[in-house]
């Protein structure tokens, strides 16, 4: 950064109690992670903290479409077949199903391929990331390590607490 502007760290920002699960926890333990913390997306590590995945609501929603198509091919609606279900039989295979989908593991529907940057990254390239991608959330590793994650929400209180001065690149500076 110029002498005149301050450097900007997500290692300044970042959180560093991060709530994590594993990737056998069960989607119906990770819908309540989500709601119980008021957040949108987890980390999945091993046991040794090594980054996983991401395990976000768009993915639970995207795995919901996807259980949906596949019960549709299980349970067809009475129309396709001309078949008449008893509507409690319907109800305990759907009860069934739902049962099954909350069963899912984090490893099953978790992103993969996940943006990560280090705690010396900047601020600036970590809004950067978030913009160009569409991602809500950056995982902070170090030596293959969870340390940290930097969420939009972050980047938001910074703005409401800090000069914001670091998020814009200075003139004829490349970064």
């Amino acid at each position: 950064m110029d002498a005149g502007t301050a450097d900007c760290l997500v290692k300044d920002i970042m959180t560093r109690k991060v709530i994590t699960v594993g990737p056998e926890t069960t989607l119906r333990e990770v819908a309540r992670t989500l709601f119980e913390n008021h957040i949108s997306g987890v980390p999945v590590v091993d046991e040794s903290n090594r980054l996983l995945g991401v395990l976000s609501e768009t993915d639970i929603v995207a795995a919901v479409k996807t259980y949906e198509r596949k019960l549709n091919m299980v349970f067809p609606t009475p129309s396709i077949l001309s078949i008449s279900f008893r509507p409690d039989y319907k109800e305990r295979e759907m009860a069934q199903a739902a049962s099954e989908f909350q069963s899912l593991k984090a490893k099953d529907i978790m992103t993969r391929e996940v943006y990560v940057l280090g705690p010396e990254d900047t601020l600036q390239r970590a809004v950067l990331i978030m913009n160009s991608f569409g991602v809500n959330r950056i995982p902070i590793v170090e030596d293959m390590k969870l340390v940290g994650i930097v969420a939009r929400a972050d980047v938001i209180r910074y703005l409401g607490t800090a000069e914001p001065s670091c998020l814009v690149e200075p003139s004829g500076r490349k970064t």
